[in-house]
């Protein structure tokens, strides 16, 4: 009964060891987005994003714009775009990327 509750013992031992291991801090989810591939992306979206509503302060509506709902059902689109630009970078090597097809 007690190599049991030793190895019990052992076992939670390494779970912890293996969750602080695993953790990550603040700073170094920071780090990870300044060296990222994608920080510039979202900033130049950022901006765009900022600069379009400041500069539709100004104008009329454009009747040639999208409409909200049809915003809506493309950032599903985006999103995926995002997912697979990513993993291209990431060198996803030797696997096929297979488009997921809209519900």
């Amino acid at each position: 009964m007690s190599r049991l509750s030793d190895l019990a013992g052992i076992l939670k031992g390494m779970e912890k060891i293996t969750r602080s291991c695993t953790r990550l801090t603040s700073t170094e989810l920071n780090l990870m987005l300044q060296n990222s591939y994608l920080k510039p992306v979202i900033q130049h979206a950022i901006k765009i994003v900022v600069d379009s509503v400041s500069s539709t302060k100004d104008k009329p509506a454009n009747p040639k714009a999208l409409k909200p709902d049809q915003i809506l059902q493309n950032v599903p689109l985006v999103l995926e775009g995002l997912r697979l630009y990513s993993r291209i970078l990431m060198g996803v090597g030797g696997q096929e990327i297979r488009l997921r097809r809209p519900r």
